[in-house]
């Protein structure tokens, strides 16, 4: 007879305890990496739908301020101002068809999308595909003392046919530009 020994030899290896334990602890890594490249992804959507609606807002403000700048007044029969679908149309002398002292050019909505369109020449997208602009608002400013002026009222927003939260980026902006003349 033994004494107090057991009769098994003890193996190498986990006991049940060990493996639920370890288990544990991988699940638990694994649902913090997760969670984490999750919210890097989503992160990313998200700066990525902001830079989108920023860089649509400055280009789009840019060109029209360029060409408010540059025309010789306004053209006030074809343009619709303090509308949120406005349309604002110049004369200009720059770029001229030949023969023509004068041409004019419109700015305009078409889908959510802002166009300009020259005489005689395709209208030009000037805000992508993945922006919509809800409200483009034209002011028209004169004054006795001062030179023409339009206020611009932009609102752009991601588009984001999904509704993913992540993606939901707007800008809402109003600058002001004056015809030099």
């Amino acid at each position: 007879m033994q004494s107090g020994k057991s009769k098994f030899k003890k193996t190498s290896g986990f006991t049940l305890t060990e493996l639920l334990i370890y288990l544990a602890v991988f699940v638990t890594i694994l649902v913090v990496v997760i969670s984490f490249l999750s919210w890097a992804i989503n992160s990313n959507n998200f700066t990525r739908a902001s830079i989108e609606v920023q860089d649509n807002v400055w280009k789009a403000l840019e060109r029209m301020t360029y060409e408010i700048r540059s025309a010789s007044g306004v053209y006030v029969p074809t343009s619709v101002f303090s509308s949120p679908g406005g349309q604002l149309s110049l004369a200009t002398t720059l770029d001229l068809p030949a023969g023509e002292k004068i041409t004019y050019e419109d700015f305009y909505l078409d889908n959510g999308r802002l166009f300009l369109k020259k005489e005689g020449s395709q209208a030009e997208q000037i805000t992508s595909d993945k922006v919509m602009i809800t409200s483009l608002d034209f002011k028209y400013l004169i004054s006795t003392t001062t030179a023409e002026s339009i206020q611009i009222g932009l609102a752009l927003s991601y588009n984001n046919p999904s509704e993913n939260p992540y993606l939901q980026a707007e800008a809402n902006l109003t600058t002001t530009a004056t015809l030099r003349e």
